[in-house]
């Protein structure tokens, strides 16, 4: 899984992939001054975990301050619900299915099907 966790209320976020987020963030908060939280989870990616991690730190490569750690203005915004997604409505074999688009920075839109796709704790 991928997940996005930030430190504080407009601090960093940090972009990693873990089978336990939880556990990861339970970790990480150890050596961490800042509460940290996670603000998603993707729970199913496209391709290989390993390669979505690296194409979202490419994605954001502008934005980073150190490591795994970016700056959070441009993913708060291409996160789910936020205003670079739209959904769409799709039909395949005869059911209609609803699809999010996610519009990432820098990057082509990125097509996920909403089941898979969900806010950490839903």
């Amino acid at each position: 899984m991928i997940y996005f966790i930030q430190a504080g209320e407009n601090g960093p976020i940090k972009i990693g992939k873990s089978d336990d987020p939880e556990r990861r963030l339970a970790q990480l908060q150890t050596a961490h001054y800042e509460e940290l939280k996670i603000l998603w989870v993707e729970y199913e990616t496209p391709g290989p975990i390993k390669d979505e991690e690296r194409h979202l730190h490419l994605s954001y490569e502008d934005d980073n301050i150190r490591g795994e750690w970016f700056k959070p203005e441009n993913i708060l915004r291409d996160l789910p619900g936020h205003q670079n997604m739209i959904s769409v409505d799709i039909w395949e074999d005869g059911i209609k299915k609803t699809k999010d688009v996610i519009f990432r920075y820098g990057y082509d839109a990125v097509v996920r099907d909403r089941e898979k796709l969900k806010p950490f704790g839903d």
